[in-house]
């Protein structure tokens, strides 16, 4: 061992020399390779590379001069062809060229400015239309159409022409005729002559400067040449010096590295020299001293032995005579023991016997196990049976064998009949596949022991925790009608009905072994052996048992229901599918189905006579077996049965429903705002079977954005629910900020505004499809800044910027909206505009950490998303659907959805819905109160409360925004300024994310205002929103408002008379009908003054309300202006309105009318009138009103609560919610204070910043 330990020493010694050898010459070329790389000639970055490269350019640049100069010198020749051809010959030698360049750049980019200049000259030449009047020989024609109009002139201005065509007539003038030729020929020549002048001009001049612009460009293109040339020379030499250089120092270098390798290279062979000349003293050493130990041992050993060999017969003798003794003894005592136990035996025997007596009387009598079905007032079990009574098992005992006459004195076993009767249990569930053989007369009894049997499930089993698909293709459903009452309360029960055609019969067994797939795959796996063993672990979220209940078999079973049926029968009760079978062997099974699945994957029942027993009891010996007697119990009546169906369904109504505790998902109160979306968003949502949770996992790889869908009451909204509030527990606001837009006629993100989430940055509840787009657009505003933000910092996306940038606030956004296809039930600008902004940010958004989550309930229909940007979504959320919308919310051959059965049960899907990605899991539950609570939380954190974060854009569709939180309003009253020409009004909010809508008037033609439509009440709040702006006691302001109310709407005249009888008493005049003439001769009066004083004055505001109720403002259609005997006449109301309108707004006297319908303002206005109407404010008309009013038909489809602004002078019109009637709190808030007790901005932000926004 010594000398092979030292060969492998010696060995080792050598593969480590032969190594360090090896790693010298590794390390040697390594460092040769290295050098020769870095000191490779051949990079693009040196200096030869860099000559060879200008030596490239140099030529490239040459030939492409040169093949534009030539280009250059032929269009010159062709140009000079035209001119000789258009009499404007001009010489063709080039002029000496004028440019001048200060290095070789300037010189080719002169050269090619030339050369463009020169062809642009070519191009003048060619459109020029005069020459080619004298082209060639048209300068003849030209002149023959000259002197031919001007001979005929002549001739006609002198005789009649008569005289030339009918000589008979009278004689001609010869003479005049050759004068009239004359002057034709002379003014025939002197116009050509005119003509090619002019031509002669129109050409020589552009081609000149074509010649000289050639002549510079061939100047300095020949510069640039001759400098290019000889920077192409200094780079060649510069290359080749360095070539030189370069090469001395690598040959230097290699030689230092050959000399250190050869240096290592010996120095380890000499160290192995000296290494195995030890090694082998060393191993004689060794074994000198082994030799010497080896001799020494041998002789203890020799002496060991003898000692050891005396000792161990003593001991033996010893032992021998030991156990002799005891096995006497043991003799004696196992005599008496079995004298003891004989006795024990009878007596329990005796005492059993009572016992089981007793038992069997109790159990028969209305104990556990009693036959009774259940009555008024039964209660449902609390936990799942450990097994199920199907009918009675009479035992029979066989009597004490007669004792032998030398048995051992016992006492007698007790005499009397032995038998007992006992309930007949099916274990549950492994003893619940069964099936019952049958023949024809045998079919009745058979099916009665059925439904036995399934009513004694439906009574055993706990409600919702079992469900049947019933078959009948032979009674075609009369065989299980009493279950059909089940329907009435959850068709889930029995899967809707009871299938009988062949086709049905396949598809819902295949339906069912899909299930059996979904369990083997998603819940038991490699964790749980059977269903049982994962509902212990699921608790809620167990799954149900399923029975396949089939009467008749195999009719109607096609050879695909019969491979489902197998499938069923060999693997169902593994994962909780059972089947039950009644069949009978007279008819004919199909080839492919295996009879032995059934004796083998079922309990054997069969029929026999009248009776129903067991065809074997494989678990017990044939001698007891043959001692049992079994008897069914029987099916009751068809009331009772019906009654004890209604019952069950009754306490089955709810039972499906399955709750997730939110506590399961949500962070422990240390982890609140813990986590970071740095590397994307990481969140637990529901269940994924017993053991698991379901995480929802966006910001990596195409998980991006989640789609959403499922039927109404299938739990999309608590879905949602679960999303925001656990979003907004594990992450703070800086890590993340939601865009909620909810179009649904409903409050579900109402709790959101109220508890004031931090998080949230838009809350829209019913929101209008103009406030959608306003939010899409504000993310693609975001879109944007984020985009030019990495580019100008060189980051890739949220994670890398986040990694470079830790400091720098980036929370990722998520846009939420619900019932998204709202966007395109029209085919309008928001429908289209909708589109391309979505589209933009799904595809886009990732990058820049934008989410987008879209929910509806079907995605079916024409009004929905492009399946284009759909298919960029790749997580997909199903919830219960139609199998139709399973296709479409995941994929054309994924219709797992459709196998949902509660609410709340959801697949979640992150491979663009795909098979393979399907998880199904149960969304957790969170109460509402609960809710509420969490969120409320969030603000007294200290994170929060340090920090300074804009309000919340909240949009409430269905509640009319109120004045008091109109921030610039608040600005307006408290600042206080000096007297203005400028008095702004504002009339509400718009649909939008954007300002609140303010009409300015000024001192300007056209500065009123027309509202049409009968919305009353919000007009009502326009005009007090002019009060307030205008007429309220704000320091250095005197402007007034006067309002002509109708009088009719007396709970209108009643609140403006009680709202600003305090407020505004001084500052604003109300009037009735009968009071208009003398308020308008007061007004026109004022506006005479105002126009003969230049003075500047405080705007004054008439508001009239309802216009058609004002028959003395109604203009006269048949006064046509002319008074009796040229005398003026007297204005009435109406003319001096038309004065107020036409004239007013100049000086600061504005009008705001009302009239209830477009037609009523037309005959009250007239045409020019209603052109004095900058402002247009229109309710809801029909579209012929609308478009002649605002010119669009929007405002037919306008609602209640909504109103349109039209600017003429901008061609605008812009959607807005119109102020609710001020609360009488903040107009008393408001009396005798000049400066309201409202929260502002600053001056300087009139408009805040569209973050600064809070729509209500």
């Amino acid at each position: 061992q010594l000398r092979q330990a030292t060969q492998a020493r010696l060995s080792e010694l050598q593969i480590q020399c032969d190594a360090e050898c090896e790693a010298v010459e590794q390390k040697l070329q390594s460092e040769l390779w290295v050098l020769q790389s870095v000191c490779d000639e051949t990079q693009e970055d040196t200096p030869l590379s860099e000559a060879a490269r200008a030596q490239e350019n140099f030529q490239t640049q040459s030939v492409w001069l040169d093949q534009r100069l030539a280009d250059l010198e032929q269009r010159i020749g062709i140009s000079a062809d035209y001119l000789r051809l258009c009499h404007a010959r001009a010489d063709e030698t080039l002029p000496p060229p004028v440019a001048e360049a200060r290095n070789r750049e300037e010189a080719r980019q002169k050269a090619t400015e030339q050369m463009d200049e020169a062809l642009k000259c070519a191009v003048d030449i060619d459109r020029r239309s005069l020459p080619q009047w004298v082209l060639g020989w048209r300068v003849l024609g030209l002149a023959v159409l000259t002197f031919l109009s001007v001979a005929v002139f002549t001739t006609i201005s002198r005789a009649d022409i008569s005289l030339f065509l009918n000589p008979a007539a009278g004689r001609p003038d010869w003479q005049w005729l050759g004068v009239s030729c004359g002057i034709g020929a002379a003014a025939s020549f002197l116009i050509s002559i005119i003509v090619v002048s002019i031509v002669q001009g129109q050409l020589r001049t552009p081609f000149g400067r074509m010649q000289q612009c050639t002549a510079n460009a061939q100047a300095l293109s020949e510069y640039w040449r001759q400098k290019t040339a000889l920077e192409v020379a200094r780079l060649q030499a510069a290359g080749e010096r360095w070539l030189l250089d370069l090469q001395q120092r690598r040959e230097q270098r290699v030689a230092a590295l050959r000399a250190a390798a050869q240096w290592s290279a010996t120095e380890a062979r000499q160290q192995f020299q000296q290494q195995s000349q030890h090694e082998q003293s060393e191993l004689d050493r060794l074994l000198a001293e082994v030799a010497l130990e080896e001799s020494r041992e041998d002789a203890e050993t020799d002496n060991w032995n003898e000692r050891s060999t005396t000792e161990l017969l003593s001991t033996l003798q010893q032992s021998f005579r030991r156990q002799q003794r005891q096995s006497e003894q043991q003799f004696q005592e196992l005599s008496s023991q079995l004298l003891a136990e004989a006795t024990r035996l009878t007596n329990d025997w005796n005492t059993t016997l009572q016992t089981g007596r007793a038992m069997t009387r109790m159990a028969l009598q209305g104990g556990h196990f009693s036959s009774a079905w259940p009555t008024a007032g039964w209660s449902p079990p609390a936990q799942l049976p450990q097994s199920l009574s199907c009918g009675t098992l009479r035992a029979r005992f066989p009597a004490c064998p007669a004792r032998p006459a030398d048995a051992i004195t016992v006492p007698t076993a007790m005499p009397g009949d032995t038998d007992l009767q006992l309930p007949a249990l099916l274990a549950f569930p492994s003893d619940t596949s069964i099936s019952i053989r049958h023949d024809a007369a045998g079919r009745e009894r058979a099916l009665d022991f059925v439904r036995m049997l399934l009513l004694r499930l439906l009574t055993s089993v706990l409600p919702g925790r079992i469900q049947f698909t019933l078959i009948d293709p032979i009674g075609l459903g009369q065989s299980f009608s009493a279950m059909m009452h089940l329907a009435d309360f959850d068709e889930l029960l029995i899967n809707s009905r009871i299938w009988t055609d062949a086709t049905q019969i396949r598809d819902r067994l295949q339906k069912v072994t899909e299930h059996m797939e979904s369990v083997f795959q998603t819940y038991l796996r490699s964790e749980f052996e059977t269903i049982e063993d994962y509902n212990r672990a699921a608790g809620e979220v167990a799954e149900p048992y399923h029975f396949v209940v089939i009467a008749g078999f195999p009719a109607g079973f096609t050879e695909e229901a019969c491979r489902s049926l197998s499938g069923i029968l060999t693997s169902g009760a593994r994962c909780g599918v059972h089947a039950i079978v009644a069949w009978s062997p007279d008819q004919l099974l199909p080839r492919n189905f295996d009879l032995e699945l059934l004796r083998t994957g079922c309990l054997q029942f069969e029929v026999r006579g009248t009776a129903v027993v067991p065809a074997q009891l494989p678990a017990l010996p044939a001698a007891i077996a043959d001692r049992l007697q079994f008897t069914a119990q029987a099916a009751p009546d068809s009331s009772t049965s019906v009654g004890v169906v209604r019952m069950v369904g009754e306490k089955s109504r709810d039972a499906r429903r399955v709750e997730v505790s939110f506590q399961r998902i949500a962070p422990k109160a240390e982890a609140i705002w813990a986590d970071s979306t740095a590397e994307g968003i990481n969140l637990p949502i529901g269940r994924a079977g017993a053991a698991r949770l379901q995480y929802l996992r966006l910001g990596r790889g195409t998980s991006q954005h989640v789609l959403i869908a499922g039927k109404t009451g299938s739990g999309k909204s608590t879905l949602m629910h679960i999303l925001v509030t656990n979003l907004a527990l594990h992450y703070s606001p800086a890590e993340i900020e939601f865009y909620l837009v909810d179009f649904k006629k409903g409050v579900e993100f109402r709790s959101y505004s109220a508890c004031r989430l931090p998080h949230a940055r838009v809350i829209a509840i019913e929101s209008d499809r103009e406030f959608g787009l306003s939010v899409l657009e504000r993310l693609d505003q975001v879109l944007q800044e984020r985009g030019e933000l990495f580019r100008a910092r060189g980051a890739q996306d949220v994670p890398s910027f986040r990694r470079q940038f830790p400091e720098h606030r980036m929370p990722r956004l998520l846009l939420l909206i619900d019932e998204f296809q709202e966007f395109f039930t029209s085919e309008d600008r928001v429908s289209s505009r909708a589109s391309l902004l979505l589209d933009r940010l799904i595809r886009q958004g990732r990058a820049f950490g934008i989410h987008v989550v879209l929910g509806s309930q079907t995605l079916g229909g024409a009004y929905s998303l492009a399946r284009s940007t759909l298919g960029q979504v790749a997580v997909r959320i199903a919830l219960q659907c139609s199998e139709n919308d399973a296709h479409l919310i995941l994929s054309e051959d994924n219709s797992a959805a459709r196998l949902l059965t509660r609410p709340g049960e959801a697949i979640y899907n992150d491979a663009n819905g795909l098979v393979e990605g399907n998880h199904p899991f149960q969304i957790a539950w969170l109460d509402e109160d609960k809710r509420d609570e969490l969120l409320s939380d969030l603000h007294r954190r200290p994170e929060w409360l340090q920090s300074s974060q804009p309000p919340t854009i909240v949009f409430e569709g269905n509640v009319p925004p109120v004045m008091e939180q109109c921030r610039p309003l608040q600005t307006w009253l408290r600042t206080g300024v000096g007297a203005t020409d400028r008095l702004p009004v504002w009339a509400g909010e718009p649909v939008a994310i954007a300002p609140p809508l303010e009409i300015c008037f000024e001192p300007a033609a056209g500065q009123n205002v027309l509202l049409a439509g009968q919305e009353a009440e919000a007009v009502d709040a326009m005009f007090a929103a002019t009060v307030v702006s205008a007429a309220l006691p704000v320091a250095g302001r005197s402007s007034r408002v006067v309002l002509l109310h109708d009088g009719r709407d007396q709970v209108s005249l009643q609140n403006f008379r009680s709202a600003f009888a305090d407020v505004a008493a001084d500052r604003w005049q109300l009037a009735l009908p009968q009071q208009t003439d003398e308020v308008l001769r007061e007004l026109w009066d004022l506006l005479l003054l105002r126009e003969a004083d230049s003075q500047q004055r405080d705007p004054l505001v008439l508001c009239i309300r309802n216009l058609g109720q004002f028959r003395d403002l109604r203009r006269d259609e048949d006064d046509f202006g002319m008074g009796g005997f040229g005398a003026p006449k007297e204005l009435n109301a109406a003319g001096r309105l038309s004065d107020l309108i036409r004239r007013g707004p100049a000086v600061g006297m504005h009008l705001m009318i009302w009239a209830d319908t477009y037609a009523n303002a037309v005959r009250w206005l007239s045409s020019s009138l209603l052109r004095e109407f900058d402002s247009r404010i229109a309710f809801r008309m029909n579209q012929t009103d609308s478009s002649s009013l605002i010119d669009t038909p929007a405002a037919a489809m306008l609602g209640q609560g909504r109103a349109i602004l039209y600017r003429d002078r901008t061609g605008t019109a812009t959607p807005f919610r119109p102020f609710a009637w001020p609360t009488h709190n903040w107009l008393s808030s408001l009396v005798g204070k000049s400066q309201p007790p409202v929260t502002v901005v600053s001056e300087a932000a009139e408009i805040p910043d569209i973050n600064e926004l809070v729509i209500e």
